[in-house]
């Protein structure tokens, strides 16, 4: 196996995250649906969306793991101005997530009280409009949007204009790890309270040699031909960074 790695490295301190290079839409208005304009399946309570449709948040979320597990193709999710509040009962037995889709091959980020996507049908969704708040209670680690290993190849993954509150030690904002499709990361403020980015006993060199604690982190995308736009990103708090490691294999 031959891995080919470019790493892309920006830093900022409370600005704007650009894309290296510009989503043509670059600078559009927001791509909300207004409440009006709602259709498609009302989501009351945490758990799993795995068929393709719309769908729109009708109420607040509040959820003691993972809120929202996501698989397969054509989903489009309207949070609708609506606030996910995830990993409210604490504990530390393992990672939870606002929104998460991965496969069930990658047990290296299992979720707790949420399946694991075992279609192998990858994801191709559509995110947008509300919040996802970490609670202060979630385990380290725990991030609000993550998208692991999965066979999403010619499919996109678009997450814009929503707001993220992070505060957990080694928490980020929007993780992508082996997503083979397109991510478009757009439109959206982050709030990256996070103070350590450490696991328990690990070095700083160690923890910045594995760029932990990045607001958005794009990781091993194999989407050479199907470039990934990060764009217009606001992130709010410490000093924060962009990382996407792109590698052929």
């Amino acid at each position: 196996m031959k891995l080919n790695y470019v790493l892309l490295l920006l830093v900022l301190s409370g600005g704007t995250l650009f894309a290296l290079n510009p989503a043509p839409n670059a600078g559009a208005p927001s791509r909300i649906v207004s409440k009006t304009d709602l259709s498609g399946t009302a989501i009351t309570a945490c758990g799993s969306i795995t068929s393709p449709g719309d769908y729109y948040l009708s109420k607040d979320l509040s959820c003691p793991g993972t809120a929202l597990m996501i698989s397969g193709p054509g989903i489009d999710l309207n949070l609708n101005g609506h606030t996910i509040t995830y990993g409210t009962s604490g504990g530390t037995s393992g990672a939870v997530f606002g929104i998460e889709n991965d496969a069930c091959w990658d047990t290296s980020h299992s979720a707790i009280a949420a399946p694991c996507d075992n279609k192998n049908a990858g994801i191709a969704a559509n995110i947008y409009g509300g919040s996802i708040v970490q609670s202060t209670h979630a385990p380290s680690f725990s991030h609000a949007l993550f998208f692991g290993e999965n066979n999403n190849n010619g499919q996109t993954i678009d997450v814009h204009d929503l707001t993220i509150t992070i505060q957990q030690p080694g928490t980020i904002g929007f993780y992508s790890d082996w997503e083979q499709g397109q991510l478009l990361v757009e439109n959206n403020t982050i709030y990256d309270n996070v103070k350590s980015i450490n696991h328990s006993g690990q070095s700083d060199e160690g923890a910045r040699s594995q760029f932990q604690g990045e607001a958005i982190f794009v990781n091993d995308s194999t989407t050479m031909r199907s470039p990934d736009h990060i764009d217009n990103n606001k992130i709010r708090g410490r000093m924060n960074r962009y990382t996407a490691t792109t590698a052929t294999r």
